[in-house]
C-alpha cells in the first residue's frame, strides 16, 4: 500500500513538472503567430506536405514530422501545430527525468530540482525554439536511459523489449540522437564484460540490432537519413553550415559542470554498478573537436540538455548533505544561461512584413513548369511551406541534378530565383548566372535564370 501511494505520488509529481513546463513553453512560443528560428517554417511545410499527399516532401527522419499533422488534423491550424507540437515535446520529456532521478537519488526534492534543471536549462530552452526531430528524439533516449537504468540496477530482464522499440523509435526521429544512443550502447557493452557481465549477451544483441537498423538507414530512405550520408560523404560540406561550439560560453560552463560531477561521482564503488561510467565517457566524446563532426558539434552540445541533468543525479549519493546546495545553484545558473542566451530566441527569425510580401508574391509564379531557387536557408524554408508540396532549391545545379534524376526534362521548365533583403534601402546580389529582373518588391526580389544546361 506505502508502494502503491509512493507512485501515485510521484506520477502527479511529475504530471504537474510537465504542466508547468508546457505551460510555460507554450507561453513563450504564442507570443508571436509564427513560427521561430530557421526550423520552424520547414515543420509548417512538412505538416503541409503531409497534408495534401499524406508523406513528407522532403526525405527526412519521418516520425516528428506527423506530429503536427495530426495537430492540424485536430483543428489547429499549421502554425499553432508547429508551436504545440514543440511545447508538448519540449516537457513531456521532464516525466522519464523525473522518474529516473527519483530511482537514482530515492528523494522526490532532488528529483523535483534535477527535473527542473532539464526543464530550464539553455539547451532545452534552445532546442524548445525549433528543434521538434531533436526533442521528440530525446524523449525517446530519456525512457531508453530510464529503462536501461532498471536493467543495469535492478536487474528487470523484463525490460529488455522497451529497449528495442525506444531504439527503433529514435531511429525514426533523428540521427544525431540515435547515434548518441548507440555509442552509449557500445560503451555499456564494453564497460559490462567488467561490472556488468549478467547482460553482455543481450546488450550484444541489442548493439547488432542498432546496426543493421544503421545499415537500413543508408541503403533505404525508410529512416530518412539519406542526405545526411550524403553530406558526410561529400568531406562534410553541408555539416558545416551549422553553427560550431563556443567553448568558454555559459553553455559550455555547465557542460563542464556536468562532467566534473560525473567524474567526481565515477570514483565511488557505487557508481561502478551503474550508469555513471558509461555516460561519463559518452559526454566526454561529445565535446570533442571531431573533424567529421566539427559542423554539428553545436547540435551535439545541445543533447546536454539531457545529459546536465541526469549528472546531476548521478552526483547526490557523493555530494552528502550538500546535494541541495548544488542542485539549486546548477539550477540558478542554467535559468540564469537560459534568460541571457536562449530566451530571446523565441521570436520569428524573418519580419512578418517579409512574410507577408513572399506570401503575396510567391503564388503568382506557382505554375507546373515552374522550379524555385532560393539560396538562402531561412527563406528557402518559408517559400517552401508556401509552394509546397513543390520542392525548393538551395541553387540551379541542385534543381538541374535533381530534376534530371526524377527524369524530368529541364528545357522546358522556368528556374525563378527568389532572393530577400532584410533593409529596403540595401538591394541584395544579384544571382550569378544570366537573369531577367521580374519583380522587385520592398523586401523580395524575383529573378528568371535562364537555362545552361542542356538535358543531356
Amino acid at each position: 500500500m506505502k508502494q502503491a501511494n509512493s507512485f501515485i505520488r510521484d506520477y502527479l509529481v511529475s504530471i504537474l513538472l510537465f504542466i508547468l513546463g508546457f505551460s510555460s513553453y507554450l507561453i513563450l512560443q504564442l507570443r508571436y503567430p509564427l513560427p521561430y528560428g530557421v526550423d520552424g517554417a520547414f515543420y509548417a511545410g512538412e505538416t503541409k506536405c503531409i497534408l495534401l499527399s499524406g508523406y513528407p516532401c522532403l526525405t527526412d527522419s519521418p516520425l516528428p514530422l506527423y506530429i503536427p499533422a495530426l495537430f492540424t488534423i485536430a483543428g489547429l491550424n499549421i502554425y499553432l501545430a508547429v508551436k504545440l507540437s514543440l511545447a508538448l515535446f519540449t516537457s513531456i520529456t521532464v516525466i522519464p527525468v523525473y522518474f529516473l532521478s527519483k530511482k537514482v537519488t530515492h528523494n522526490s526534492v532532488y528529483a523535483i530540482i534535477v527535473s527542473l534543471v532539464y526543464l530550464f536549462n539553455p539547451f532545452t530552452m534552445r532546442l524548445g525554439v525549433e528543434f521538434l526531430k531533436n526533442l521528440v528524439a530525446l524523449f525517446f533516449l530519456a525512457l531508453l536511459f530510464y529503462y536501461f537504468y532498471k536493467i543495469l540496477v535492478e536487474g528487470k530482464d523484463s525490460d529488455y523489449k522497451y529497449l528495442y522499440l525506444l531504439t527503433l523509435l529514435t531511429a525514426l526521429s533523428h540521427i544525431l540522437v540515435y547515434g548518441m544512443l548507440v555509442l552509449f550502447t557500445i560503451i555499456a557493452l564494453l564497460y559490462s564484460t567488467v561490472y556488468h557481465r549478467n547482460v553482455l549477451r543481450k546488450l550484444g544483441y541489442l548493439v547488432v540490432f542498432e546496426f543493421l537498423l544503421i545499415v537500413a538507414g543508408i541503403y533505404t530512405p525508410i529512416l530518412g537519413w539519406t542526405p545526411y550520408f550524403k553530406a558526410v560523404a561529400g568531406s562534410g560540406q553541408q555539416l558545416a553550415t551549422f553553427k560550431t561550439i563556443n567553448y568558454v560560453s555559459l553553455e559550455a560552463l555547465l557542460a563542464y559542470t556536468s562532467i566534473l560531477l560525473l567524474s567526481y561521482t565515477a570514483l565511488s564503488v557505487k557508481a561502478r554498478r551503474s550508469m555513471t561510467i558509461p555516460l561519463l565517457v559518452l559526454e566526454l566524446l561529445a565535446l570533442l573537436p571531431l573533424p567529421m563532426l566539427a559542423g554539428i558539434s553545436w547540435r551535439i552540445l545541445l543533447l546536454y540538455s539531457l545529459y546536465l541533468p541526469l549528472s546531476l543525479a548521478s552526483s547526490v549519493r557523493t555530494r552528502g548533505n550538500y546535494h541541495y546546495a548544488l542542485g539549486i545553484t546548477i539550477l540558478l545558473l542554467a535559468i540564469t544561461s537560459s534568460v541571457t542566451g536562449s530566451l530571446n530566441l523565441y521570436k520569428p527569425v524573418l519580419e512578418p512584413s517579409i512574410i507577408s510580401e513572399l506570401e503575396k508574391v510567391v503564388p503568382d509564379y506557382l505554375n507546373n513548369n515552374t522550379v524555385f531557387i532560393v539560396p538562402d536557408k531561412i527563406l528557402r524554408h518559408w517559400v517552401f511551406f508556401i509552394v509546397a508540396p513543390r520542392k525548393v532549391f538551395s541553387d540551379y545545379y541542385e534543381a538541374i541534378a535533381s530534376l534530371k534524376g526524377e527524369r524530368m526534362r529541364v528545357e522546358n521548365l522556368v528556374f525563378i530565383e527568389i532572393l530577400y533583403t532584410p533593409n529596403p534601402k540595401i538591394k541584395p546580389p544579384e544571382p550569378s548566372l544570366p537573369h531577367t529582373l521580374l519583380y522587385r518588391g520592398e523586401y523580395v526580389y524575383v529573378y528568371e535564370i535562364e537555362s545552361v544546361v542542356n538535358n543531356g
